[in-house]
């Protein structure tokens, strides 16, 4: 499950401190998952009660597991980002080849092969 569907789920427990917290996470997702609860409450400019008070929303027994959920919620991204890179790679590949054959005088080719 995402972060946004986490929200989406427990919308109604959330309050006005909770957006601001869920906000600075969503913006800052590749990182944020690096910051201990008092690096995060100080960034956020709240407690790091309200830290964890919403980390129990969400349905985690605490920051910790909140923060693994992040770290595996920005590992998965990044999988996803090296998934297009390597096809996009591929794409060129392909299209390079394709130009190569169609600038090539495949005729030559057969009759050697015959």
């Amino acid at each position: 499950m995402q972060l946004e569907e986490l929200m989406n789920k427990h919308y109604k427990k959330l309050n006005e401190n909770d957006f601001h917290v869920l906000k600075y996470i969503l913006n800052h997702q590749d990182t944020c998952y690096k910051l201990g609860i008092n690096e995060l409450a100080k960034k956020c400019n709240v407690s790091r009660t309200s830290i964890l008070r919403l980390s129990q929303k969400l349905d985690f027994s605490g920051y910790s597991e909140f923060r693994v959920f992040l770290k595996w919620e920005a590992e998965k991204r990044e999988e996803e980002r090296e998934d297009c890179r390597s096809f996009e790679s591929l794409m060129r590949d392909m299209e390079a080849s394709m130009k190569y054959l169609k600038n090539t005088d495949l005729r030559k080719m057969c009759q050697l092969i015959d």
